[in-house]
């Protein structure tokens, strides 16, 4: 329970400080009671402290209308699947170390192979980066700024190595099992001492450094947020009352003088390009606006026939003038939410989707340009649709092709009040320090908000709620090692781990002949 306790959950919602700093030793009980049982027993123990992991972060999958009966089965399946990497965690710390008791190995090695467990779990088939540890500290500045090296996986790092200190050394000591004088006692608690506190410094340092910059080139965005109700967004019956929203919105935002503008996604909730009606009305309220637009729709292909032969979740960039000028298409889909994977051999996967179950991915890494004017410069920045920004690999290759600034748009009123908008902003501070670029959010039903390069939330709406946010987005700030490199942290985890797990089961076998030979 620790470890969904971790995160916003049903309990606590919203920008609390609490679950971070459970984080900080949500592994002690499973590290401590693997380490007294069997390898089967280990993977039973891990399997359900990953079941209880991942139902309690991803209840809201239940509240989803579109699926009715059949979000509970999701659900189920989506948490046991979890709950099967954190069971091969515990089984690879059991096969790793079978004797009970203290180790300045085994407190090193729970970090690496909890690392690379998170980074399996987040590019396996399609990858499901959700609720990672380090996420938990998304409200931790210091903490996090080593992720412009290590990416998140390097929090991630730090939280598993201290619950290992506590769980391996700590306990042991009050328990008398172990002392300061005990063979690698000093040795993990100066590395745990080292790794952590070197991280908080160099966050603080890093801080300060960013604080006193001068000379910032920055532009003015305005965030709409038009809280449409998700049993009004597709009905036809609410299309022209969701278009004199954002007209509303958009004029309200004539004061700010933006320079850019954001729509949510598939605020425009038709085929924007094919539908005159609704594309001219689109048209007009860019065009009042006198600034650029982002705006989410539907795109498609058609065929000779003018039917729809294929969708594409899609943000579109309007002119001042009206003109559409370029367009993203998401690449990175939601399972069973944009698509149905394998659905040709289960057809019985299709009653598991909500919305459309036939977007194709797009193709393209797009960078859009606006040009330069008299007392501004020129902007490049990319668009990042939903999911797609809990990848980091994603966000990064956005980066390599020029970025300045990221913006990301979503549509998070299919989980109602609960604390799935909370979980999905949570990432957004790892991306920009990851970066080292501004986010600027665009949601529907909440959370919007402006993120800057450090990771810190400066302006941000509530949920469910009918809102405008002008804020500066500070444009460019250069790379960092993690946006030339990389997850090279995780891969030598993964190294690391493959190295103590070959080294260990090499001298069992040694020791198990050498018996046998006796």
């Amino acid at each position: 329970m620790l470890l969904f306790m971790s995160f916003p959950n049903f309990f606590v919602n919203g920008f609390s400080v609490i679950p971070g700093i459970i984080a900080w030793f949500a592994l002690v009980p499973l590290l401590v009671l693997i380490d007294f049982c069997s390898s089967r027993q280990a993977f039973l123990f891990g399997f359900l402290e990953g079941l209880i992991y991942s139902a309690g972060t991803l209840y809201w999958i239940t509240v989803i209308n579109d699926m009715g009966i059949m979000a509970y089965p999701a659900w189920v399946v989506l948490s046991c699947y979890l709950a099967f990497f954190v069971a091969f965690f515990a089984l690879l710390m059991k096969i790793t170390f079978p004797a009970p008791g203290f180790s300045a190995g085994k407190i090193l090695s729970v970090p690496l192979f909890w690392v690379a467990i998170e980074y399996f779990r987040g590019h396996f088939l399609s990858g499901f980066p959700w609720a990672l540890l380090g996420y938990s500290q998304y409200l931790d500045l210091p903490v996090i700024q080593i992720s412009s090296i290590t990416g998140v996986y390097g929090v991630s790092f730090l939280l598993a190595l201290t619950s290992a200190f506590i769980a391996y050394g700590l306990i042991p000591l009050l328990r008398r099992k172990a002392g300061f004088t005990t063979p690698g006692f000093g040795i993990a608690l100066a590395l745990t001492v080292f790794l952590v506190g070197g991280s908080f410094l160099y966050g603080f340092h890093m801080l300060k450094s960013y604080s006193n910059a001068k000379n910032c080139i920055t532009e003015k965005v305005s965030i709409l947020q038009g809280n449409i109700a998700q049993s009004d967004k597709w009905d036809v019956r609410y299309l022209d009352r969701t278009f004199e929203t954002y007209a509303d919105l958009t004029h309200q935002v004539g004061s700010c003088k933006p320079r850019l503008i954001v729509w949510p996604e598939t605020a425009a909730p038709v085929f924007l390009p094919y539908e005159t009606r609704y594309l001219k009305k689109v048209i007009n309220i860019v065009a009042d606006s006198k600034t650029f637009a982002i705006v989410g729709s539907v795109d498609a292909v058609l065929d000779e026939q003018f039917m729809v032969k294929e969708y594409f979740n899609t943000a579109f960039l309007l002119t001042p003038e009206g003109k559409i000028t370029g367009k993203y298409s998401k690449i990175h889909l939601v399972p069973f939410g944009e698509f149905v994977p394998f659905k040709k051999i289960f057809k019985i996967l299709e009653k598991f989707t909500l919305g459309f179950r036939d977007f194709r991915p797009g193709k393209e890494y797009r960078v859009f340009s606006l040009p330069s004017t008299t007392g501004s410069c020129r902007i490049d920045f990319s668009v990042l649709i939903c999911y797609e920004i809990i990848f980091p690999e994603l966000v990064r290759q956005f980066g390599k092709n020029g970025a300045d600034f990221f913006v990301t748009i979503t549509n998070d009123a299919w989980y109602d009040r609960t604390a799935m908008p909370y979980q999905h902003v949570m990432v957004l501070p790892f991306r920009a320090v990851e970066n080292r670029r501004a986010i600027v959010r665009s949601a529907n039903t909440g959370i919007s908000c402006f993120v800057d390069r450090t990771g810190r939330f400066e302006r941000k709406t509530g949920i469910f709620t009918r809102e405008i946010l002008c804020g500066d987005v500070r444009v460019n700030d250069g790379k960092t090692f993690y946006s030339t490199f990389g997850d090279v942290f995780a891969w030598f985890c993964i190294f690391f781990c493959l190295a103590i797990l070959i080294v260990c089961l090499t001298k069992r076998r040694v020791k198990a002949y050498n018996n046998c030979g006796e």
